[in-house]
């Protein structure tokens, strides 16, 4: 499978690649909404990972193109490192298959995958989750991380 990986921290991206190769995973690293989008229109991806908030675009800018513009259903798994973001709260409008309120460990990280890619198969809408469990995961204790102060 290849992953679309687009996070604003270099760190965070090195970390996910570190990650999805480790689980077999093909993968590509971008740093802005805008340049996402460049590569989703280049290359087809098998999956995307998402971080919010995302620099130059913003990953709801990402879900508006991606929902307006792909016949097929890409799953997309959306990782939130800061509660309460308000970016956060507008991707509730798009389908998402998945999403992490921290940086994920190894396990969390292929739990989510195979959440992803079992919700949306080729070709098929994926389950969407609504603005309630998005709510409901904000809620919840949202640890710092100490690797995302690194970025």
């Amino acid at each position: 499978m290849h992953v679309l990986i687009a996070s604003s921290s270099f760190y965070r991206q090195n970390c996910y690649c570190e990650l999805l190769e480790d689980l077999g995973h093909a993968t590509t690293a971008v740093s802005g909404g805008i340049e996402c989008i460049a590569e989703l229109r280049r290359r087809q991806a098998d999956l995307l990972l998402l971080e919010a908030p995302l620099l130059w675009g913003g990953s709801d800018g990402v879900l508006a193109v991606l929902q307006a513009e792909a016949p097929r259903a890409l799953p997309v798994l959306v990782i939130c490192l800061h509660q309460g973001h308000p970016e956060w709260f507008q991707l509730s409008r798009f389908r998402i298959d998945d999403f992490l309120v921290r940086f994920p460990t190894l396990g969390e990280l292929r739990s989510a995958l195979d959440r992803c890619w079992g919700a949306a198969p080729r070709g098929a809408v994926g389950a969407r989750r609504g603005f309630q469990s998005v709510a409901a995961a904000l809620s919840a204790s949202c640890p710092a991380d100490a690797r995302g102060a690194a970025s």
